[in-house]
């Protein structure tokens, strides 16, 4: 997979992990790229917003909160898309070409009358969970993959206390309004926002012909906070919380580096890391990586099996391409 993802320019880690030490060359790189091959601007843009922001340690604040619970993460089933007259886009993208995931989240009315929420309330929670989201992005040296808000709105799924999350995304996949919005907005995933249905889930591809429309959806229980929808999103993008028993990737898993990271010697533990696994670590909000300057605490963030940045740049092409 590596050789089918790295760009033909020098080291793919330069590209997109840029730092203080890798501008000058980025720049470098840019000057002898042919202007209408697009390479230039997008290297430029890209070292310019790197510039001061994805140094180590410095932006990368602690949370204290948890994700989706104990639920065992659950494979996600292949679906095979019913021929259509639109094309489904699945491919990487050439090295540094933005990509853009769209979202459409929907609240529930239980949701809306909690006393903290209202409209007002579920579609501010709702932005602020697109903001956090990229933020992780950005904190693990992801430059390139935007997450977009396309449509907020109501639900009519019925959030109550004996409701499940593999029911709320039953309903996701049978009701025609939410296809029909999907289309509408072109949204590749939906959320739904709920108050009673918990804990939060989203399935998790395993192999790559899981990456499929009817896996980008998902349940954020506003109560986990942003962090549990950044969560969830690295779930949707393929990403493993630990070695746990409850993961069950195939032997030959084809992303061996899907999983979690945390450091005990550091005190922390990354996004994806499940709450019981050094409970007294802080979180932090960042993906793994084992890209050497991207460090927390002066410790490293990742490890062979735990490098989210190296899926993360193949699978989110793969999920901007289910609204095409």
């Amino acid at each position: 997979m590596r050789g089918d993802i790295a760009p033909t320019f020098p080291d793919w880690r330069s590209w997109r992990h840029l730092s203080e030490r890798t501008i000058l060359p980025v720049l470098a790189v840019a000057r002898e790229e042919d202007d209408d091959s697009g390479v230039k601007a997008l290297l430029l843009l890209a070292a310019m917003e790197a510039f001061g922001a994805v140094s180590a340690d410095r932006d990368r604040s602690v949370v204290r909160v948890g994700e989706c619970g104990s639920l065992p993460v659950q494979t996600a089933q292949t679906v095979l898309a019913a021929s259509t007259t639109r094309r489904r886009v699945v491919r990487h993208p050439a090295p540094l070409v933005p990509v853009t995931i769209d979202v459409a989240a929907g609240w529930t009315d239980e949701t809306l009358a909690h006393p903290s929420m209202g409209e007002a309330g579920a579609r501010q929670f709702v932005e602020n969970a697109i903001a956090h989201t990229n933020a992780v992005l950005r904190a693990t040296g992801i430059l390139h993959v935007t997450v977009r808000l396309v449509w907020t709105g109501r639900f009519a799924f019925d959030d109550v206390p004996s409701q499940t999350p593999q029911r709320a995304l039953a309903w996701m996949a049978s009701d025609p309004g939410v296809a029909a919005l999907r289309e509408d907005a072109g949204a590749d995933l939906v959320w739904m926002i709920t108050f009673w249905t918990e804990p939060s889930f989203a399935p998790m591809p395993v192999t790559d012909a899981d990456f499929v429309p009817a896996n980008g959806v998902s349940v954020i229980n506003f109560l986990g906070g942003v962090h549990t929808a950044a969560h969830e999103f690295g779930h949707t993008l393929g990403l493993a919380h630990d070695f746990a028993k409850i993961e069950k990737p195939p032997e030959n898993d084809p992303f061996p580096y899907r999983f979690a990271f945390y450091s005990v010697e550091g005190n922390f533990k990354d996004v994806m890391t499940p709450r019981d696994r050094c409970p007294r670590c802080d979180v932090y909000n960042a993906f793994s990586t084992t890209v050497p300057w991207m460090t927390f605490r002066g410790f490293r963030t990742g490890g062979e099996r735990s490098d989210a940045a190296r899926l993360i740049d193949y699978s989110a092409a793969k999920v901007a391409g289910y609204s095409h």
